[in-house]
């Protein structure tokens, strides 16, 4: 019996609409995932294996209770290493996640440096959990050897705190409170920053951010484009330690013991930075030194208490939604402060620094001496971008086996090249 059109299509295929080629079996695509399929070419080895939030998972929760959202919350992860896994924005790693890649951007008024997605907890948010930003994942191949996603970064300061707030007034009956009902994307006073992966070999992958000024006016961006090692080291003594350093130009030698050796390219003119992915303890214990952006002392809450508060007008009445608010009153019950400072510090082996948030530090904060000059666990390339109203500017790394001879970029864009 013959095949018919459609299940030839989807032989091989993530679907009908796979851009690749006119006939089956016979574009660029098509290949490379046959090539994986049958294990000869191990084109999944990287692919966007990084969540958007690890933050407020029971993988990182070290408490006694049991409460994931309370013991290392939004607030807590830039400065708290992870153990089981990573998060970022556009994050792209190897299958085992040990050499992340991602983008770090400041608007400039921001309290803090966006490295991560912001969201709110199972009991901070009305309908629960839920990330309180606008992205869009607009492309990606089978084999991963094109990505490409669109994070809308508003101009003004992130409304971290209002929604955060208005969303504790909400009942389970109540729409929920979002990014656009803050007003922060008026007047189009936003970046469009559009991340694209391509991959010119197994282990040689291209990075670029384009960021589009959409408001009326020339605006400042700052980009970070960053790699770094997820800590496997902090738990246990003699354990391997990873290392990247920085070798001649704008260039990276990144060494991991079970990955290899990799070589990471930067444009001229970045200022490359270094850290070490472990837990700034210090400022973890020290209220006044915690990266908050919310104005969590104003509201009456400790540091530790993500209880919700009473609900406002709106809220439903007893019955299903006391339910709701009974259970996440339940889940909200936070570790004493005590305990989780103990477990912040048994939470591997630290060394002298600089901790996880230098590149806040850095760019922020405005302090040059926060990061290495010559070597880390995390690498930061950082450029401050004057975007045009209704222009673009373009920031491009490139991490791959090969130690080349100078900065090379594929010729036509990343999509027709891989198509």
């Amino acid at each position: 019996m013959e095949q018919s059109p459609i299940a030839a299509r989807r032989h091989g295929s993530r679907s009908l609409f796979d851009p690749s080629p006119s006939s089956c079996g016979e574009g660029e695509e098509h290949q490379r995932l046959a090539a994986a399929d049958a294990g000869t070419v191990p084109w999944r080895k990287w692919g966007p294996y990084v969540s958007e939030r690890q933050w407020g998972t029971c993988r990182e929760d070290y408490g006694s209770d049991g409460n994931s959202w309370a013991y290392l919350g939004f607030q807590e992860a830039h400065q708290a290493a992870y153990r089981w896994g990573e998060d970022g924005i556009a994050g792209f790693c190897d299958e085992e996640q040990r050499l992340c890649l991602s983008v770090a951007m400041w608007n400039g008024k921001d309290p803090i440096l966006k490295e991560r997605l912001f969201g709110l907890s199972g009991p901070q948010g009305n309908h629960g959990e839920d990330v309180k930003e606008m992205y869009y994942y607009l492309d990606a191949t089978p084999t991963n050897s094109y990505l490409k996603m669109l994070y809308k970064y508003p101009q003004k300061a992130f409304p971290y705190d209002e929604i955060r707030r208005k969303s504790a007034t909400l009942g389970c009956n109540d729409p929920e409170y979002e990014l656009m009902d803050t007003g922060i994307f008026d007047d189009d006073r936003y970046f469009d920053v559009t991340i694209e992966y391509a991959r010119g070999g197994i282990d040689d992958i291209l990075l670029r951010v384009i960021a589009t000024n959409r408001g009326p006016d020339n605006a400042e961006l700052h980009v970070a484009p960053q790699a770094f090692f997820r800590n496997t080291w902090s738990w246990a003594e003699g354990a391997a330690r990873p290392s990247m350093e920085l070798a001649e130009g704008p260039r990276v030698l990144v060494r991991h013991g079970t990955l290899g050796e990799y070589h990471l390219f930067a444009e001229e003119g970045a200022e490359v930075m270094f850290c070490e992915n472990e837990s700034n303890v210090a400022a973890l214990e020290d209220e006044g030194g915690a990266l908050r952006p919310f104005d969590l002392a104003a509201a009456g809450d400790a540091p530790e208490a993500f209880a919700p508060p009473a609900r406002g007008e709106g809220a439903a009445t007893p019955g299903a939604a006391g339910a709701c608010e009974e259970a996440a009153a339940a889940e909200a019950a936070a570790p004493a402060a005590q305990e989780r400072r103990r477990l912040y510090q048994a939470s591997g082996i630290i060394g002298p620094g600089p901790y996880k948030d230098a590149f806040h530090q850095r760019i922020v904060l405005g302090d040059e001496g926060a990061v290495s000059r010559r070597q880390g666990t995390k690498a930061g390339f950082y450029t401050r971008l004057n975007v045009p109203a209704g222009g673009s500017k373009t920031v491009r790394l490139r991490l791959s086996r090969d130690k080349l001879k100078e900065m090379q970029w594929l010729t036509s864009t990343p999509r027709s090249r891989l198509a």
